[in-house]
């Protein structure tokens, strides 16, 4: 028996700052505008704190292997969201104020057990209870130009928890010394919560979205040859309640709003293959597949570019039906190629000559599969060489990533009240050196 503490305490600031609208104009590098200039900014400032504690205690005998542990956490998040002319020093003040703070605190406990009941079979059982809760707080308002910034009259404060039980089983089969079949079922939790500065109407009850829950099935097979290793596995896995975020019209400019919500239902399956073969004491060939089929099964929401929506006429929008549509992120081929050689000299020092080849194939980053929020099927190639000493301690790695300067977009999003697209990139062609020393 061995007993484990983890004790973690993070606090983070991090300060953004840009050009809501995307338009022309001179302020840099904090935007400060005057009345000649018609920019939207956007300052959002982020504090964050978290203390965590876990304690673990591992069990060892000839036939019972587990673990048993318990968790707490408390975190603060404090943010603030404003969107105007000047949004600094308030000197032409801004005009929409989405500010809020959210408090988390959460515990667990949780058990997993392996239990041998002979030297082929083995059984897992598991099982995970949380408790979960969230204080919201804000402090939002809009205004114009005419009447300045006004705070809304209604303001959220208020809290909730939830709690859940999360089991799993499963078995694990070796026929031979090479060979594990094996099999788990589970099933998962992702906590209740809510937008940090959301804006509060009469008729809203509450600010929160409750928990996302999970199924998930997976067998597979694993074979161990020496010079050879193979691993296969098939998944299938439903998700309810999915926290999304939904547009809605409304009667008064800007015509329609946003809310998270759960929103979604969806379904997964797919296999992954994985292969590895020592071909010669200087070639290894890493290969590894994955075929993925996830899309909604229970969705509607509108889009939140349908150009429909900026006018008088946008209450009038219906939602679209997303069911049978690909969920985010979610590439239906993924290939990855890493070959390996490996030069040995007489001192004793080697050079290893590594490359890696990445295949995704087209992925959507909104759930209406929108053609100017996706990224296309790419390959992505890394390459390096590295020496390493023949003390067998010291080690220098020369290295290339995305070798063919690939432009791939690695998420998009729609900013609706503003009428654009943003989005993130993977980096472009880098290289570098790392030392390393191994004592």
């Amino acid at each position: 028996m061995s007993v484990k503490s983890l004790t973690s305490y993070r606090n983070f600031r991090a300060y953004f700052f840009h050009d809501f609208d995307m338009s022309s104009y001179l302020g840099y590098p904090l935007a400060q505008t005057n009345a000649l200039q018609t920019s939207a900014n956007h300052w959002q400032p982020v504090w964050q704190h978290q203390f965590s504690e876990e304690l673990q205690t591992s069990i060892e005998t000839d036939r019972l292997h587990a673990i048993v542990a318990a968790f707490y956490l408390k975190e603060h998040i404090r943010v603030e969201n404003h969107i105007g002319y000047d949004v600094l020093e308030d000197t032409d003040p801004y005009r929409v104020q989405f500010d809020g703070q959210l408090g988390i605190e959460t515990w667990a406990v949780f058990a997993n057990a392996t239990y041998d009941l002979t030297d082929q079979l083995s059984l897992k059982l598991g099982g995970r209870y949380s408790w979960e809760k969230r204080h919201l707080e804000n402090n939002s308002g809009i205004g114009t130009a005419a009447t300045g910034f006004v705070l809304d009259a209604l303001q959220w404060d208020t809290s909730k928890s939830w709690d859940n039980f999360s089991p799993s089983a499963g078995f694990e089969y070796r026929p031979d010394d090479g060979v594990m079949v094996y099999f788990n079922w589970s099933r998962g939790f992702k906590s209740g919560t809510a937008e940090i500065g959301s804006r509060r109407s009469a008729t809203a009850t509450t600010p929160f979205v409750n928990p996302e829950k999970v199924e998930a099935f997976e067998g597979g097979i694993k074979y161990d040859a020496g010079t050879l290793q193979t691993n296969l596995a098939v998944f299938y896995q439903t998700l309810k309640n999915g926290q999304f975020q939904r547009s809605f019209p409304i009667p008064n400019p800007p015509y329609f709003a946003s809310t998270l919500d759960n929103a979604a239902a969806s379904r997964a399956y797919g296999a992954e293959v994985e292969f590895r073969w020592q071909a010669t004491r200087a070639l290894m060939l890493d290969l590894s597949g994955a075929y993925l089929n996830s899309k909604f099964t229970d969705f509607t929401s509108i889009d939140p570019l349908d150009p429909t929506l900026f006018g008088p006429n946008g209450s009038s929008v219906a939602p679209s039906d997303l069911s049978g549509n690909y969920t985010r992120m979610s590439p239906k081929w993924t290939f990855n190629f890493n070959p390996t050689y490996r030069i040995p000299f007489d001192s004793g020092a080697s050079v290893t000559l590594g490359t890696n080849v990445a295949y995704k194939s087209k992925q959507y980053h909104t759930e209406f599969n929108d053609d100017r929020l996706a990224q296309d099927a790419y390959t992505m190639v890394d390459a390096n060489v590295r020496y390493r000493h023949s003390d067998g301690h010291a080690s220098l790695n020369l290295w290339v990533k995305n070798v063919t300067d690939k432009l791939v977009w690695a998420g998009s999003y729609a900013v609706a009240t503003s009428r654009t697209i943003g989005g993130t990139l993977m980096p472009p062609r880098t290289y570098g050196a790392t030392f390393g020393y191994e004592f």
